[in-house]
């Protein structure tokens, strides 16, 4: 959640969890309850998903977006087992299914829709509020108190990607100093390359 804060923005993430992530699959579930009416191995009343539902919807749309960056970010399963980052949210819902009693597998299937339907932009743009609009509202006084803590990440702030870890700049001068670097006299004020003085082995005085 924290890298998905850093790269989105406090307000912009919070404001997705809340609407779509929580009250849209709440309510997509509670419908669904309204239709079928008895309790079955998908739907039932006493099920919950809670921040489970989060952890799947964020893992989804961050496979999806560093697959589409081209980015192939492995995790570590147990610090032991290495694996695609792309199979992450599938191990979740699985390890959710099976280890933790009382959680919806048909919520965390509708957290994934949702994440896969936000990605590729499927959702209604006007459900959708514009940066500009999240700036407008971090400029609220309102909102000073969150908005100004230090762990706050503006939509500003937001990197969007990741930052260039190479350019042309660099690479000049990375090659002056070398050239540089190179044509620094070590003779002792000869311009001669050779080394000018003997060697001698330690023991021989």
């Amino acid at each position: 959640m924290a890298a998905m804060e850093r790269k989105h923005g406090t307000i912009k993430l919070a404001w997705l969890l809340i609407t779509f992530y929580t009250c849209g699959i709440g309510f997509i579930y509670v419908v669904l309850l309204g239709i079928f009416k008895v309790s079955t191995i998908w739907i039932d009343s006493n099920y919950v998903a809670g921040l489970s539902g989060w952890a799947v919807g964020l893992a989804v749309w961050s496979a999806m977006e560093e697959e589409s960056e081209g980015q192939s970010n492995d995790r570590m399963l147990f610090g032991v087992i290495r694996i695609p980052g792309r199979v992450m949210p599938y191990l979740i819902i699985v390890f959710y299914l099976f280890l933790v009693p009382d959680t919806s597998l048909l919520l965390h299937l509708l957290a994934a829709a949702v994440a896969y339907l936000y990605f590729t932009k499927r959702i209604p743009a006007r459900l959708l509020p514009s940066d500009d609009v999240y700036k407008h509202y971090e400029g609220r006084p309102w909102l000073e108190r969150i908005t100004n803590n230090s762990r706050y990440v503006s939509m500003d702030a937001a990197t969007g990607g990741y930052l260039p870890i190479h350019n042309a700049t660099s690479s000049h001068i990375s090659a002056n100093n070398s050239q540089v670097t190179h044509n620094v006299n070590v003779g002792g004020g000869s311009s001669n390359n050779s080394f000018p003085g003997q060697g001698i082995r330690l023991g021989d005085e």
